[in-house]
């Protein structure tokens, strides 16, 4: 999924990849229907990415975290064009008409992540000036159209940018990640190991 974006105070709009590695389907339930994960790895290194439409280029540092999962019942993943009344972008009515005032709707995005940043030796959380945020969706991965247990590693990138904005060349971040299956059951909380941002210039 391809999203432009300008900078790290809105970088949720600018690009997620995500890929399964490797599923197991088992004929029988042997996890939680609750999905359940652990950390596996993450890695950084500085790209260059390209404004197809201006040619600006702006450098930013790549980052990919791997999970591994377990689901009882396989229910993983939301289509890209899955929205209302379950999973718009804000909550809605019994009517399916969206609620005045009403906050975004978590569950419109299915992989969560919380940034912290060291500072003085604190993990302190990144707050964001806006909604903006590293959330986003990975698609089914139930391929066989019946509940089956499901078990894999899930790969998930982004793109941090740096130096023009609160993310600096050198700070230290680490990420909370949290995933939900297609019926809002939410997983536990994992957290990652540290990164150095722009550590591993082009």
């Amino acid at each position: 999924m391809n999203i432009s974006g300008k900078n790290i105070l809105n970088i949720s709009f600018f690009v997620f990849f995500l890929s399964v590695i490797v599923i197991s389907c088992y004929p029988e339930p042997e996890f939680s229907d609750i999905p359940e994960i652990e950390f596996s790895e993450i890695g950084n290194m500085v790209i260059e990415k390209v404004d197809p439409i201006t040619g600006f280029i702006t450098i930013a540092d790549s980052v990919n975290i791997t999970i591994t999962f377990k689901d009882g019942d396989g229910d993983l993943g939301l289509a890209g064009d899955e929205g209302y009344p379950e999973y718009g972008e804000f909550e809605v009515d019994n009517n399916g008409n969206i609620i005045e005032d009403s906050i975004p709707n978590k569950f419109n995005n299915n992989y969560f992540v919380d940034v912290f940043r060291k500072e003085e030796g604190v993990w302190v959380p990144f707050i964001f000036p806006d909604i903006a945020n590293f959330n986003g969706r990975f698609p089914k991965l139930n391929k066989l159209g019946t509940e089956t247990p499901l078990e894999g590693d899930l790969s998930y990138s982004f793109a941090v940018f740096y130096d023009i904005g609160e993310i600096k060349t050198g700070d230290i971040l680490r990420f909370d990640v949290q995933m939900a299956d297609r019926a809002k059951n939410l997983s536990n909380i994992i957290t990652t190991d540290s990164i150095v941002v722009a550590d591993k210039p082009l």
